[in-house]
């Protein structure tokens, strides 16, 4: 669980700093293998996030802008909110945020007005997923893959 008081509404530099390394860890590392090759700025907010359109989030504790067709986004991270929250839903977060990138052009403009809560549905299932894979790989616990046709 992370431990940061939350205290009139505002996290202290002490524990925003330790907060910020957290996500920051999470975030690099997991850019690295889930989008290599694609520019992407981390913002780290101790307020309500803003979308595109400047509308506020205040329930949500991560926010992505991109551009797929430049392999580009900007995401950002309501560290109050993250402050309330596990070490692992935090993980959690910086995981989905980045899995928007992946599906990011399946749906984009106003073409479907359902599209960000299809997108929204596939990557919290595309994060449950790689906890599975992450989860057995650390139990020993990953199964053997199936044998290739030349194999059989």
């Amino acid at each position: 669980m992370a431990r940061f008081a939350k205290k009139e509404g505002a996290l202290k530099d002490k524990e925003y700093n330790a907060l910020r390394r957290k996500i920051d860890h999470w975030a690099v590392r997991w850019k690295e293998e889930l989008l290599p090759g694609w520019e992407i700025i981390f913002h780290y907010e101790r307020e309500p996030l803003q979308n595109i359109e400047g509308n506020l989030l205040e329930r949500s504790s991560g926010y992505t802008h991109f551009l797929w067709e430049y392999r580009s986004a900007s995401i950002s991270f309501n560290l109050l909110l993250m402050a309330e929250r596990t070490d692992r839903q935090n993980e959690n977060t910086v995981i989905h945020e980045l899995c928007h990138c992946l599906v990011a052009e399946l749906v984009t403009g106003d073409e479907r007005p359902d599209g960000e809560a299809h997108m929204e549905r596939v990557v919290t299932d595309i994060v449950t997923s790689l906890n599975w894979v992450r989860d057995a790989a650390i139990k020993g616990k990953l199964p053997k893959p199936l044998p290739s046709k030349s194999e059989q």
